[in-house]
């Protein structure tokens, strides 16, 4: 079978895929005795995601963030089939595409802008094309969507869990707020509170896995790189300038992430910035180079997991369940199928078509995409981007010789490598609605 990025999908255990248009369902009414209520922590787009998918129940949802706006720093951007899937479940996707970049064509390139292999873009049906939006432009547009389910959803700031409590009917949190300490309550507790997540440590869960020793910077940049011949994406192979520059925004906005040394203070990275930029710009653009750095943030690559994601009524999602490099983008797109996945566990609980046990299937089979996909495949990304040789890597790198070959084929040898490799990609993708009639008692 042909895969994407050397994976195949997630089929071995019988999961179900999501319906192919990814459409929302008609959605039944939530029972109100005794009344049901979600508390999220963490407004990132996958707390978000979720507050929304429960909104649209009617369940009363609050929100509680630690910091008092969304982050506006250069993060994930980019949002593959399985995440449009879900976005479009939500009701977000005509937005994200209105306001970002539908995107397609992805290649391997050596430093001097030589292609290694890529691939084409496609039309898919139904428009199920990735899209590029910021993801502090996906969060805002998710809560105007929010906006529209007035008391039902109240979305609060500066507001940090700092104790967690629960029995069999409902949970607490404790927060501190600039009033004071507070304390809410709910039927359920749903932490998307990010890698550092206060939930998963007041849970004494473990964060299992390990920190790369290579550091990365992102900056976002608006330079006419298509004047050059560069693709959508374009990862660079090489042992020192390893990267990935690609489109995220109208404008000419482009994320550009590279490697770099470690130890070094923020403000050495920072300073380093021109030199990285003159290696990896295309080799004929005149220099000085002339570009406008809108962002840069220098952090640390993580492959780590919780070993469960759900304990009594507190699950975790996104990157407070786990978290991956961003070479491939399987990051939030992970974290975006963990809260549709999470949005249809709790649908089917609070409809009462599935029981709570349903939570235990959403841990495994998560924790399973993560283990079986999302963390091989993102870390052999990032690895062949700076231990190929990139004069030999389209002959030495199986999934880039695959690539290769498949792509110097006649049509149908190219189609038939492009369908294998969306189907290895969907793997991602679970619909738990599949379950709710067998897990409906306990």
């Amino acid at each position: 079978m042909a895969t994407i990025n050397g994976v195949g999908a997630l089929s071995a255990n019988g999961h179900a895929p999501v319906p192919a248009n990814g459409s929302a369902r008609p959605r039944p009414s939530v029972p109100t005795d005794p009344p049901q209520s979600v508390i999220i922590v963490g407004a990132g787009p996958v707390g978000l995601l979720v507050a929304l998918r429960m909104a649209m129940l009617h369940v009363p949802v609050t929100i509680l963030e630690m910091d008092a706006a969304l982050n506006t720093s250069p993060r994930a951007a980019y949002y593959s089939r399985p995440a449009v899937v879900e976005l479009k479940k939500a009701g977000v996707m005509d937005e994200c595409r209105e306001e970002g970049l539908t995107v397609g064509n992805v290649r391997w390139q050596t430093l001097d802008g030589r292609t290694i292999t890529g691939l084409p873009s496609r039309d898919l049906p139904g428009d199920d094309r990735a899209v590029c939006v910021d993801q502090h432009r996906l969060g805002l547009i998710i809560c105007r969507h929010l906006k529209e389910y007035g008391d039902k959803v109240k979305l609060l700031w500066n507001h940090k869990v700092v104790a967690l409590s629960q029995d069999e009917n409902s949970a607490s949190v404790e927060v501190e707020t600039p009033a004071g300490k507070k304390t809410f309550s709910a039927s359920w507790v749903v932490g998307a509170d990010g890698a550092g997540s206060s939930v998963r440590k007041l849970l004494g869960l473990p964060f299992e896995g390990h920190t790369w020793e290579e550091m990365v910077v992102a900056t976002n940049v608006v330079f006419p790189f298509e004047k050059y011949g560069m693709w959508d994406s374009n990862f660079i192979v090489d042992p020192v300038h390893w990267a990935l520059i690609c489109r995220i925004a109208k404008g000419g906005v482009w994320r550009c992430s590279y490697g770099e040394v470690p130890g070094l203070t923020r403000e050495e990275y920072i300073a380093r910035q021109p030199m990285k930029y003159d290696a990896m710009f295309p080799k004929d653009a005149p220099r000085p180079l002339q570009y406008d750095m809108q962002m840069i943030s220098p952090y640390k690559l993580h492959q780590r997991c919780a070993p469960t994601f759900r304990v009594g009524r507190v699950t975790l999602a996104g990157d407070a369940a786990h978290v991956c490099n961003p070479f491939g983008g399987l990051g939030l797109v992970g974290g975006l199928c963990d809260a549709g996945a999470l949005s249809d566990c709790l649908e089917g609980i609070l409809t009462g078509q599935a029981s709570p046990s349903i939570l235990d299937d959403y841990s495994r089979i998560r924790k399973q995409v993560w283990h079986d996909i999302i963390n091989p495949t993102s870390s052999r990304n990032k690895v062949r981007l700076h231990t190929e040789d990139p004069e030999k890597a389209g002959e030495t790198d199986p999934v880039l010789k695959e690539m290769k070959e498949a792509m110097a084929g006649d049509e149908s040898t190219q189609q038939a490598y492009l369908d294998g490799g969306l189907k290895a990609l969907m793997g991602i993708q679970f619909d738990f609605t599949t379950l709710w009639d067998k897990v409906k008692t306990d």
